[in-house]
């Protein structure tokens, strides 16, 4: 008889305790709430924008150079991850004399023969292919003579066995405002 009116008494203060706890959580998000409420009454903002004319107010403007520099490289991209042949392989650098001047050692970097040592072509033998997909372009640097761009491509590269994995290439160039042109472009690597 004592242990249970012993379990009863402690089943009680522990009621008692719990009941504490609970009023006390219940006063304190009231008097948060209430606390946010004045705080909030307080702040008014006069001439409030609506979200739309924000947006119009924030809108970046690009100069005609900066527009030209990035469809400027968005073509080269294109031209240069689209081939499916050593024929189509071949043709990328004369598809893009008009947008790029470049030293001779970038030249002779960009584009390689494709070949093997042998003089047999590797795109052919191997059915290799690779498709332009987008790309995401920001601008680096503006200064007055040039434009220094970085470029997040995707393309999808392969052969005809086994299908087009898609990739993304990074790649950096600076584009001269003056030739309209770009006179140095690097993929996947650093200055």
């Amino acid at each position: 008889m004592k242990s249970i009116k012993w379990i009863v008494g402690v089943f009680g203060v522990l009621a008692v305790i719990l009941g504490g706890v609970y009023i006390y959580t219940f006063h304190l998000n009231n008097i948060e709430k209430a606390q946010v409420k004045k705080y909030r009454s307080k702040r008014t903002v006069s001439n409030p924008i609506s979200k739309v004319e924000c947006k119009k107010d924030m809108k970046l403007v690009e100069d005609s150079s900066i527009k030209d520099a990035k469809i400027t490289l968005e073509n080269i991209t294109d031209d240069y991850f689209t081939y499916d042949s050593q024929a189509t392989y071949d043709k990328r650098q004369a598809k893009m004399s008009e947008s790029l001047s470049l030293s001779d050692e970038q030249n002779s970097t960009l584009f390689s023969d494709g070949r093997d040592s042998a003089g047999d072509s590797r795109i052919d033998n191997l059915g290799l292919e690779s498709k332009y997909s987008a790309s995401d372009i920001y601008v680096i640097n503006n200064q007055d003579g040039s434009i220094e761009l970085l470029s997040v491509a995707t393309i999808k590269a392969g052969d005809q066995d086994m299908g087009l994995n898609k990739s993304n290439v990074l790649m950096t160039a600076k584009y001269d405002k003056n030739l309209g042109k770009v006179v140095d472009l690097r993929i996947n690597q650093t200055a």
